[in-house]
């Protein structure tokens, strides 16, 4: 996937999750970083994402979202493919 695939990937991503999410960004290593709301429950919007990723998005090659919350450098990783 190129810079132009992924940055339309990261767009089309934050759109759809946009009352989840505060920004989302593409790291040197060409993963998607999601930083999630502070006002909402951690856990259960990562698990809303993980439920819904995969009828929200079409993706052939592998990408690792990492997942953080608000104000915090802990992480939870997931795998699209």
């Amino acid at each position: 996937m190129n810079d132009q695939q992924l940055s339309i990937f990261k767009d089309d991503f934050f759109a759809y999750y946009r009352d989840l999410l505060i920004s989302t960004e593409i790291d040197s290593s060409n993963n998607l970083i999601v930083f999630v709301r502070p006002d909402l429950d951690f856990d259960e919007t990562v698990a809303y994402i993980s439920d819904s990723i995969l009828d929200t998005v079409v993706f052939e090659e592998h990408l690792d979202v990492y997942v953080y919350p608000f104000g915090s450098n802990e992480f939870i990783t997931l795998g699209i493919n």
